[in-house]
């Protein structure tokens, strides 16, 4: 049975307190400990957005994107160029200071689940898992999609412009989004953008 949308709508707006208290120290944190080019305040807010924007199409429930939302703000938080426990190290993080805020143990157990299930490879299982991880690349299929991927070659460091090219357009090519909302929002921008790195591939 479904529910009216007030009701929808109601677990968010309970909670909306500790989740601008999460969001807040996410973003004070990020800005003061984070100078990575790519993963940084700017891609931690445009997941949050995503998440929600595909949770909304997606029909997702009102305390679903309490959830999903909280795991955007917290996913990349520890992200350490290199390393290969960013995840787990970012999902401790949020496990320790969303219990000071006063999330319960449950909702914080499903956050911590969504932020591991960004660690790629991706291998998404659930409904929310799918969505997060879909918001986390969404800028494979957008206009802006170079001018980010610039920011993601300063973090590796290669120089070489056809190896970074090929490297991407192995990703692109090997990529699908797992919902339906993201297909229709960003294939046909993925596949532009698989075209055009192939152009640059053979210059």
């Amino acid at each position: 049975m479904k529910m009216n949308q007030n009701n929808q709508n109601k677990y968010f707006v309970q909670n909306r307190v500790k989740w601008k208290q999460a969001q807040d120290f996410a973003f004070r944190y990020m800005q003061r400990f984070t100078n990575n080019p790519y993963h940084d305040n700017t891609h931690m807010k445009e997941v949050v957005r995503d998440s929600l924007i595909l949770s909304a199409r997606e029909g997702i429930d009102s305390r679903s994107r309490y959830i999903i939302s909280t795991a955007a703000l917290f996913h990349d938080i520890i992200y350490k160029i290199g390393k290969k426990n960013n995840e787990e190290r970012s999902a401790r993080v949020a496990g320790y200071i969303l219990k000071k805020i006063g999330y319960n143990q449950k909702d914080i157990d499903e956050i911590q689940k969504l932020i591991l299930s960004t660690k790629m490879p991706v291998n998404p299982k659930s409904h929310l898992e799918k969505i997060i991880c879909d918001a986390d690349v969404d800028n494979l299929g957008r206009e802006d999609f170079f001018e980010k991927s610039q920011l993601v070659r300063q973090e590796l460091g290669i120089s070489d412009d056809k190896e970074w090219y090929k490297s991407m357009h192995g990703f692109l090519g090997n990529h699908n989004y797992y919902t339906a909302s993201a297909k229709s929002r960003r294939d046909k921008g993925m596949r532009m953008n698989l075209s055009e790195l192939e152009t640059r591939i053979e210059k």
